[in-house]
């Protein structure tokens, strides 16, 4: 099962449209299905500086999980860095950011892309998210940040994948206020399982 995040640069119809493209060209065929997700990630790039002369880039986190074999493999070009949360054997839940991968898309024609994989286990967590979420300001400026993200997903780690994303959602906005929000939040919460 894959699953994927993304954030284009900018914001209107020319941003949605260069979402679009990204879309339809991890999905037909599917990234990690028929090709190296290294060389679709090339082919990519190479699409978004052709189709947007270098006026528009996108950041992107890709990750597929086998249940059979619980490996989890990523890609992370130029976006925020995952959360995957493992449980220690003290029982207390240890976040590692999945940072490997590359620059975004679209920018740079010499780029290279290299995908990791990693062991995970039953029951282990991942938070894919936008900056929306992680740079969501208060009312004097303070940015969300990456700390009190992990902070609410360790708290709630043991919780339903539903209620971790609930839980996150609900701080972000406690923590913004009424104020309009300047960019997309997006937030995807995984609870891996066993084949």
């Amino acid at each position: 099962v894959s699953f994927v995040v993304g954030d284009v640069s900018g914001h209107g119809i020319s941003s949605a449209l260069l979402m679009g493209l990204i879309h339809g060209a991890m999905s037909n065929p599917p990234w990690g299905a028929s090709e190296d997700p290294d060389r679709a990630a090339l082919r990519l790039n190479e699409l978004l500086l052709v189709k947007s002369s270098g006026e528009r880039f996108a950041s992107l986190f890709w990750c597929s999980y086998d249940p059979a074999s619980r490996v989890i493999r990523y890609l992370n070009a130029g976006h925020l860095p995952a959360l995957w949360l493992r449980r220690e054997t003290n029982g207390t839940w240890h976040p590692v950011r999945l940072a490997e991968g590359g620059p975004v898309l679209g920018l740079l024609s010499a780029a290279a892309f290299k995908t990791t994989s990693v062991s995970a286990s039953e029951g282990d967590l991942l938070v894919l998210f936008s900056d929306g979420i992680t740079e969501a300001p208060n009312r004097h400026g303070e940015q969300f940040g990456d700390d009190r993200l992990i902070a609410i997903v360790k708290e709630t780690a043991d919780l339903p994948a539903r209620t971790v994303s609930k839980a996150i959602l609900g701080a972000v906005r406690a923590f913004a206020g009424d104020g309009p929000t300047l960019d997309d939040q997006t937030l995807l919460v995984v609870r891996l399982w066993r084949a």
